[in-house]
């Protein structure tokens, strides 16, 4: 009967535990971004760009390709490599109406040493990443970008 118990116990925390639910990451730091995301993002109705970041503790760098179809497929034209600089904060409200994320975490990101963008950034699944839509460089984004970059590589 304790054999019973302790397993009927054990199954029941393994449930606890699991779950099919995207999972937000509650805080983002250098060390989850740390990696190789990418992504394809489609503009309009005949271009697209595989967007390629390579992220390391603030720096890193981003490689755009791209393609004249909608599907990132085939050869695309390289644009000129861009450095990234990123400085992380505090957690911020955003909108929700991607994947129904209301907090993500201040990210300042500049490209190239230009002035930062005030953006944002959110983590699912250790694995999805989603950057801020609509910052400047005076306005702080509150929406996330629907198209979100996947980890390649941690």
């Amino acid at each position: 009967m304790k054999k019973i118990l302790l397993l009927s116990t054990l199954l029941l925390g393994l449930t606890a535990c699991s779950s099919t639910e995207d999972e937000l990451v509650a805080t983002i730091t250098n060390a989850l971004l740390n990696g190789t995301w990418t992504k394809c993002e489609i503009d309009g109705t005949s271009t697209s760009f595989k967007v390629t970041m390579t992220l390391n503790n603030g720096t890193g760098t981003s490689d755009v390709l791209t393609y004249a179809n909608t599907t990132c497929a085939g050869n695309g034209a390289a644009e000129p490599q861009e450095s990234i600089t990123y400085t992380l904060g505090a957690d911020v409200t955003v909108d929700g109406s991607v994947a129904g994320i209301t907090t993500a975490t201040a990210a300042d990101i500049s490209f190239n040493a230009a002035p930062a963008e005030l953006s944002v950034v959110a983590i699912q699944n250790l694995n999805t990443l989603y950057v801020g839509d609509n910052g400047t460089t005076t306005t702080r984004a509150t929406v996330l970008g629907s198209t979100p970059f996947t980890l390649v590589t941690p």
